[in-house]
């Protein structure tokens, strides 16, 4: 499965990464992508400062998410170039 998502992230325009604040700063036993490999991260916390410096190398943009699954306010998001 991780093979066939990594040919998919290899063909596509544009590729976003979802990740709550938990994921920052851990190791994986399993990495699927590089974080220079999307071109959007959404998250509904600020990530650490390493992390917001590893987005503005890789230009990668930040939207930050309300902390609600009530999907019919996903309007309301506040998006951050960084």
């Amino acid at each position: 499965m991780a093979q066939l998502k990594r040919a998919m992230l290899s063909i596509v325009d544009r590729s976003v990464l979802m990740a709550d604040p938990s994921k920052f700063g851990k190791s994986a036993l399993c990495v699927l992508a590089d974080l220079s490999e999307f071109s959007t991260l959404v998250t509904t916390q600020d990530p650490p400062a390493e992390t917001l410096s590893a987005l503005e190398v890789c230009d990668c943009s930040l939207i930050l998410a309300p902390e609600e699954t009530d999907l019919s306010r996903a309007g309301n998001v506040q998006s951050l170039k960084r």
